[in-house]
């Protein structure tokens, strides 16, 4: 019955973490470059760093749970 509605949310997790990821790795790539041509990497950094904990972090409760995994399990 609610089959659809945990795979509809499924793939939005998994587009999310792809996205997630790919904007990690286009930050991992500036950074690179700013320390290749001796730019000041502070900020870049530090945003890399505050996105790479925020992407490690628990996942956010689907809008259909109290907790992660309840209506799943």
């Amino acid at each position: 019955m609610y089959k659809d509605a945990i795979m509809d949310e499924l793939r939005q997790i998994e587009l999310d973490v792809v996205d997630g990821e790919r904007r990690l790795a286009e930050l991992e790539a500036r950074l690179i470059e700013s320390k290749r041509l001796n730019e000041n990497v502070t900020k870049v950094a530090a945003e890399l760093a505050q996105k790479s904990a925020r992407q490690r972090a628990e996942p956010p409760t689907p809008p259909f749970a109290s907790t992660p995994l309840e209506g799943i399990i």
